[in-house]
């Protein structure tokens, strides 16, 4: 039960800028990835503290060591990035409804992909980058 509540909190993941209008992602594609993601909860021992700041969009002010690996394990087992950390940019863009956001958030998506030092850092990188730059704030 408590790893639900931690994946439930996880999926709450959205970006707080008040300025930016709100998507929901689609339902279905989240029950698809969501045992990927319960299980790299547990193999990476993240921090419900971290998950929780992911959630209300402060990945830069986690402390967590585990965020990282966990974001990678979470990306590359739900298919959304390569082994090396880059992202698959037309399924990640395949997650998000359509929208008149979708050019500006394909153009962004596309700058954020790019090597970090090794592929934990890769995702993680992305991750932060899409926060910062995505034109919307997303809800699951």
């Amino acid at each position: 039960m408590f790893r639900i509540a931690t994946l439930l909190v996880l999926l709450c993941v959205g970006y707080l800028t008040a300025e930016k209008p709100v998507v929901h992602l689609d339902s279905e594609k989240m029950v698809e990835i969501l045992p990927q993601v319960i299980q790299c909860v547990a193999e990476t021992g993240v921090n419900i503290e971290a998950l929780e700041k992911l959630r209300l969009g402060v990945p830069g002010e986690i402390k967590d060591p585990n965020l990282p690996k966990f974001a990678h394990c979470a990306f590359l087992k739900t298919g959304y990035s390569h082994e090396n950390g880059r992202a698959k940019v037309d399924k990640v863009l395949k997650l998000f409804p359509a929208g008149d956001y979708k050019a500006a958030l394909k153009k962004h998506v596309q700058e954020c992909d790019k090597d970090g030092k090794d592929p934990v850092d890769t995702t993680y990188q992305f991750l932060k980058c899409l926060y910062t730059k995505s034109p919307v704030i997303v809800r699951f």
